[in-house]
């Protein structure tokens, strides 16, 4: 996936902070199990916690953003950028 950096066992993540729901933050994680579309985070994200999964690449850490959608596995992106404000 375009959001995950491996460095071994360990990836840089990029979300949103605790402290800021619109400024981006990098950290460490550690992965666990892996399926198709799918990769478990053991260490390092608390519940609830919003990883940015798109546009990763154009962003860095303390930079302000604006969530254009929230993937909850419902509908594909095309769809949800296309109900965003």
């Amino acid at each position: 996936s375009d959001h995950l950096h491996h460095r071994g066992l360990h990836l840089l993540v990029a979300l949103l902070s605790r402290k800021r729901l619109d400024q981006v933050e990098e950290r460490r994680v550690e992965i666990g199990a892996r399926r198709p579309g799918t990769v478990e985070i053991a260490t390092g994200l608390a519940a609830g916690e919003r990883v940015i999964t798109h546009g990763t690449d154009k962003v860095r850490p303390g930079q302000v953003v604006r969530v254009l959608a929230v993937d909850d596995g419902s509908k594909s992106l095309k769809e949800m950028l296309e109900a965003s404000p």
